[in-house]
């Protein structure tokens, strides 16, 4: 095994048995033993961690102070008294803005739709073109032609 992949396996199984094939690469890379050594402490860790109780107050306690601390939550506060039950005018409007903004913000995303191109020409039609065009060349050769050509007067 490469170093790369135990190094992912170590992370993926997280503190479990590695299998033999890693354990072998373990055995003869050192930097791999360590990393795979750090792990296992870091999950002896974590697993003897025991987290605090959390008082009955401390959700009250918490937006208390973001309120305090952030002037956007007054602004949700608003938001949120536009939408109660003794305003229903501005619910109606507030709702059909966001419909419309959201048809808007949808419409701009799509793709334009497909532009007819006309079929490709055969190469009969083409051969055709390019007759043409030699037509009318060799013709504004002749054309040109009789512009030189001096004239019996002069």
């Amino acid at each position: 095994m490469k170093c790369q992949d135990v190094l992912e396996l170590i992370v993926e199984r997280a503190g479990l048995s590695l299998g033999p094939e890693a354990e072998s690469h373990l055995s003869g890379c050192p930097a791999c033993s360590k990393v795979h050594l750090e792990q296992q402490a870091l999950w002896r860790a974590l697993e003897a961690f025991e987290a605090p109780e959390v008082s009955p107050a401390f959700d009250s306690r918490l937006f208390a102070r973001l309120q305090q601390r952030n002037p956007t939550w007054a602004a949700w506060d608003w938001l949120g008294g536009l939408l109660g039950s003794r305003r229903p005018a501005y619910s109606a409007v507030l709702a059909g803005m966001l419909m419309v903004a959201t048809i808007v913000a949808i419409g701009r995303r799509l793709p334009p739709p497909p532009v007819a191109v006309a079929g490709s020409a055969s190469q009969a039609q083409q051969a055709e073109q390019i007759e043409q065009a030699l037509q009318d060349f060799d013709m504004l050769l002749d054309f040109e032609g009789l512009l030189q050509t001096p004239q019996a007067g002069n």
